[in-house]
């Protein structure tokens, strides 16, 4: 068999391929010695012509009546699916539904016979937002200053921490004289028995997460770069070690059949993250216990579908958007939502037996780097969502900080006033 030469240089045998190619437009890419070019007309652009110069083609529409009634229909049934989805037109759905219908006010409006609990939330969260609680450490006071541009920043915002023999040292450990935090830490910043470590490694991460938002920013970043980098972490932070509430990633989560919206247009949602009541294992040893194993009421703790089914009821809303959304969507969605929890939870006073009111559920909405907090309510037939709340910005160190306080300080309501009225209603015995 006679041998096949390999002498010749095939990237050059491919260039003169390609210029031969490019020589003669005429010649057809596919391997097809079939196909053969065909000359079509061409057409002037609108753009050449004057629009009133134009001529109108009837014979062209006349062509095929059906297929245009087709066509029209088909638009015009593509057009309404599009408009329902719109954000301006499903808050208005949501604002003259006759189902509990969306009531939109400002948190200034709030009544007082609301609650005195829900009253002290609103009232912290507002001190929190507005830099009026003492949020940082003192120990971290020049780093918050060299990172905000402050000459002095103001005394309103550092708490005192214990005075060791370490405290000279912390600083030093916790960020670098570029402004970058360090791991160089000291030995005696480790055995320190009253948390100073912690306190270091919270503000390493509270940095990251200010630089992230950076990030963010500047790249124009989509909302699951968002999520990953901000606020995920920013949760985790906050509810770290708190034995009585967690949070969980839902965006995959639908609302369960029975709760959603019976408004066509309005439907399903679905939000990005919740603050749930965890199950204490001191009291329940058995994962699969919940509500739907009550003798009393045969429902489950949630109105979504979580993916393991897990006995933990939901406390906290929270849905994010980037900058690259507009700002209608998200509380759209938010109120929807809410609605639909309601359902759950005005079930489960009715299964039983009545006499406990519905709570005041804070909703969390995050656009961006900024952070605020809603809060709805069931009142004379309506959804009443008052807001709203800013909290802070993860734009800076200290809004990280602000962030962070005002999500602790919703854990402890997860926890004390809300797991409340779980007891009251006398149907989960795994929260305390």
């Amino acid at each position: 068999m006679p041998s096949i030469s390999h002498s010749f240089d095939s990237s050059t045998w491919i260039e003169s391929w390609i210029e031969q190619l490019m020589a003669d437009r005429d010649v057809p890419l596919l391997f097809n010695p079939t196909l053969t070019p065909t000359k079509t007309s061409k057409r002037p652009r609108h753009g050449d012509i004057d629009d009133d110069l134009t001529t109108p083609r009837p014979a062209r529409y006349a062509e095929s009546q059906d297929a245009s009634s087709v066509s029209s229909s088909s638009t015009k049934t593509s057009s309404a699916s599009r408009g329902s989805r719109s954000p301006r037109k499903k808050e208005f759905a949501l604002r003259t539904t006759t189902n509990f219908p969306v009531d939109r006010r400002d948190i200034s409006d709030m009544p007082q016979d609301i609650g005195e609990n829900t009253l002290e939330l609103v009232g912290d969260l507002q001190e929190i937002g507005n830099g009026d609680r003492a949020v940082i450490p003192e120990t971290f006071r020049k780093s918050v200053q060299r990172q905000s541009g402050l000459r002095r920043a103001p005394d309103r915002w550092f708490h005192p921490v214990p005075r060791t023999t370490a405290t000279q040292n912390s600083e030093a450990a916790a960020t670098g004289s570029s402004g970058s935090v360090s791991n160089t830490d000291q030995e005696e910043d480790m055995l320190d028995p009253d948390g100073r470590t912690m306190l270091i490694c919270q503000h390493w991460r509270l940095h990251e997460i200010w630089t992230n938002t950076k990030t963010c920013e500047r790249k124009m970043e989509h909302e699951p770069a968002w999520n990953d980098s901000v606020h995920a972490p920013i949760l985790a932070e906050s509810i770290r070690g708190h034995n009585a509430v967690h949070y969980r990633n839902i965006t995959c989560c639908r609302v369960s059949p029975e709760y959603r919206d019976p408004d066509p247009l309005l439907g399903d949602n679905k939000v990005d993250y919740g603050l749930f009541l965890s199950q204490h294992p001191s009291e329940h040893n058995n994962p699969n216990d919940s509500l739907s194993h009550s003798p009393d009421i045969l429902l489950p703790c949630s109105h979504i579908q979580l993916s393991d089914g897990a006995p933990t009821p939901l406390a906290v809303s929270i849905e994010t958007k980037s900058l690259r959304a507009d700002g209608i969507g998200g509380p759209s969605q938010l109120a929807n939502w809410v609605r639909a929890h309601f359902r759950h939870l005005a079930l489960l006073v009715e299964r039983a037996g009545g006499g406990v009111p519905l709570p005041v559920l804070p909703v969390v909405f995050v656009y961006g780097a900024s952070w605020r907090v809603d809060f709805a309510e069931r009142r004379d037939g309506k959804t009443v969502i008052y807001e709203s709340v800013v909290v802070g910005s993860t734009k800076t160190l200290q809004g990280c900080y602000q962030v962070r306080a005002a999500l602790v300080r919703l854990g402890e309501w997860v926890d004390k006033e809300f797991g409340e009225w779980w007891r009251q209603l006398g149907s989960w015995d795994a929260v305390r």
